[in-house]
C-alpha cells in the first residue's frame, strides 16, 4: 500500500541498507586482507626458519665430512663446529615445523612433509657420525664421508624446495614482496654455489694435494655461477626502495668476498692448486677465513629474510587497524539506522497511524473519538494533522446536527417550533389563514426557516413568519440568506 507512512518507512530503510552494503563490503574486504596478511606473516615465520636450517645445514655438512677425513685430533675444531652448527640446525626445524602445521596449500604441506622425512633420516644419520667420530681414524668405516655429503645434498634440495613453495605462496597472496623474495633468492643462490666450490677446496688443502682436472672444472664453473647471481643481487639492490640495512649488507659482503684482500687471496690459493700444487696454507686458517666471507653472503640473504618478516607483520598490524576502523565504522552505521528508524517510527509514523485512525474514525460516524493530543517536542507535522483532524470533527459534528432537520419534517415539529420561539406575536389573523401560511412553508421551505439560529448575526432572520400580511416574501428571503450562508 503507497501510504506516506510506508513510502517514508521503505526510503529510510533502503538508505540504511545501502549504506550499510557498502561499510559492510568494506568490512569483509579488510577482513579478507587481513587474513591474507596473517598467512603471508606465518609464510614468512616458515621460510625464515628453513633458512636458518639451510643456512647451518651447509657448515654442518661440510664439517662432518671433513672431519671424518682426519684423525680425532687433528678434527676436534670440525667436530666442534658440527656441533654448533647441528644446535642451530635443530632450533630452526623445531621452529619451523611449529608454525607450518597452521599452514594450507597442497605444495606448502607436500614440502614440509619432505623435509620432515629427510630430517629424520639426516638424525639416524648424525647418531652413525658420532660413533664413527668416536673411534680412531683407522678404524672408521669407509664411505661415511661421502655418506653425509650424499644425503646432506638431499637435505639442502628438500629445504630449498620447500622455500621455493613457501615464497611462491607468498608472492600469490602479497605480490610487494617479491623484490625482497629475489633478494634473498640470489643472495642465497650466490653463498651456496661458493660454499659448493669451498668444499672442494677443503678436500684437497685438507689432504694436502692439488685440485684434479675434474674438481678444478667444478670449482670454475661453480665461481662463475655465483658471480652471477651476485651481480642479479647487485641489480635488485640498486633500487630507491630498497631498505639501507639491505644496502649496508650487500656492500659489506661484496667487499668481503668478490673484492678486496680476500678475493686476492683466495684467487692465489685456487690458482695455486689448479697448478698443480699444493696450497700454502692450513685447513683451519682456510676454513675460518672463506666461512666469514660466505657468512657475510648468507648475512644479505638473511637480512633480505628479517625485512620479509618485519614488512608481513607490518602489513598485519596495517590490515588490523584498517579492520578495527571498518567495524567501527559498520557498527555507527547500524546505530544511527537503527536510531534514525526509531526517530521516524515514534515521530511521523506513528502520529500519522493515529491521526488517520481518527479520522477514519470521523469518516464513519464515531464523534466521540480523541483526536490525539501534540506533544510538547512534536514538530509541525503532528500539530497540521491534530488541526485538520480536529476541523474535519467539528465539521462532522455540525452537520450531524443539520442532517435530522434537513430531513425528517414534519409540520407538526414547524408548528411547534415556530410556536415555542420567543418571537413577537402576529398580529390576529383568522385561524384559517394562519394554518394555510404554515402548510404551504412546510412543503416549500427548508427547516432551518423554522428552527433558531445559533449564531448571534443570524437571530435577527430567523424568525420563520413576522406579520401576517408579508408572511411568504419573508420566509423566502430568510431561505434565500441561510442557502447562501
Amino acid at each position: 500500500m503507497f501510504s506516506i507512512r510506508n513510502i517514508l518507512v521503505a526510503a529510510f530503510l533502503v538508505f540504511s541498507l545501502a549504506l550499510a552494503g557498502v561499510v559492510g563490503q568494506s568490512t569483509i574486504s579488510a577482513y579478507s586482507r587481513y587474513q591474507s596478511y596473517q598467512d603471508v606473516a606465518r609464510l614468512a615465520q616458515v621460510d625464515k626458519a628453513l633458512f636458518n636450517a639451510l643456512l647451518n645445514f651447509r657448515s654442518e655438512r661440510g664439517d662432518s665430512a671433513t672431519a671424518l677425513t682426519l684423525s680425532k685430533s687433528a678434527g676436534a675444531s670440525s667436530y666442534s663446529s658440527v656441533k654448533a652448527s647441528r644446535a642451530k640446525v635443530d632450533a630452526a626445524m623445531a621452529a619451523g615445523l611449529t608454525v607450518a602445521g597452521d599452514l594450507s596449500g597442497a605444495k606448502v604441506q607436500a614440502a614440509i612433509a619432505s623435509i620432515k622425512s629427510t630430517y629424520e633420516r639426516l638424525l639416524a644419520q648424525r647418531q652413525i657420525i658420532d660413533q664413527q667420530m668416536a673411534l680412531e681414524l683407522e678404524a672408521r668405516e669407509k664411505g661415511q664421508d661421502k655418506a653425509i655429503l650424499d644425503l646432506g645434498s638431499e637435505f639442502i634440495n628438500v629445504l630449498e624446495g620447500g622455500s621455493i613453495a613457501v615464497e611462491g605462496e607468498i608472492r600469490t597472496l602479497d605480490p610487494t614482496m617479491v623484490a625482497l623474495i629475489q633478494i634473498r633468492s640470489y643472495a642465497w643462490a650466490a653463498r651456496s654455489l661458493g660454499g659448493t666450490a669451498t668444499i672442494s677446496l677443503n678436500a684437497a688443502i685438507a689432504a694436502g694435494r692439488p685440485l684434479s682436472g675434474a674438481e678444478a672444472a667444478a670449482v670454475a664453473s661453480n665461481d662463475s655461477a655465483s658471480g652471477f647471481a651476485w651481480n642479479a643481487v647487485k641489480v635488485l639492490v640498486d633500487h630507491p626502495a630498497t631498505p639501507d640495512v639491505l644496502r649496508s649488507g650487500f656492500d659489506t659482503a661484496n667487499q668481503s668476498y668478490f673484492s678486496g684482500d680476500f678475493a686476492q687471496w683466495r684467487k692465489d690459493i685456487v690458482g695455486q692448486l689448479k697448478d698443480g700444487q699444493p696450497a700454502k696454507v692450513g685447513i683451519d686458517e682456510w676454513r675460518t677465513k672463506v666461512t666469514a666471507a660466505l657468512g657475510s653472503l648468507a648475512a644479505v640473504a638473511s637480512s633480505a629474510m628479517d625485512q620479509l618478516e618485519a614488512a608481513s607483520l607490518a602489513a598485519v598490524s596495517g590490515a588490523a587497524y584498517t579492520l578495527m576502523i571498518d567495524v567501527i565504522a559498520f557498527l555507527a552505521v547500524a546505530l544511527l539506522a537503527i536510531g534514525g528508524m526509531a526517530v521516524v517510527i515514534r515521530r511521523v509514523v506513528r502520529p500519522l497511524s493515529r491521526i488517520t485512525e481518527c479520522m477514519g474514525a470521523l469518516a464513519a460516524g464515531d464523534l466521540t473519538v480523541t483526536v490525539p493530543a501534540p506533544a510538547a517536542r512534536t514538530r509541525s507535522v503532528r500539530l497540521r494533522s491534530r488541526s485538520r483532524c480536529s476541523v474535519r470533527r467539528r465539521s462532522a459534528i455540525a452537520n450531524l446536527k443539520r442532517m435530522p432537520r434537513a430531513t425528517a419534517l414534519r409540520p407538526s415539529v414547524i408548528v411547534s417550533s415556530c410556536s415555542a420561539a420567543p418571537r413577537k406575536r402576529l398580529k390576529p389573523v383568522s385561524t384559517r389563514r394562519r394554518v394555510r401560511l404554515r402548510q404551504v412553508f412546510a412543503v416549500f421551505l427548508p427547516a432551518t426557516c423554522f428552527a433558531r439560529s445559533t449564531s448571534p448575526s443570524r437571530r435577527s432572520s430567523s424568525r420563520c413568519v413576522t406579520t401576517s400580511t408579508r408572511p411568504l416574501r419573508s420566509c423566502a428571503m430568510h431561505w434565500s440568506a441561510s442557502v447562501i450562508r
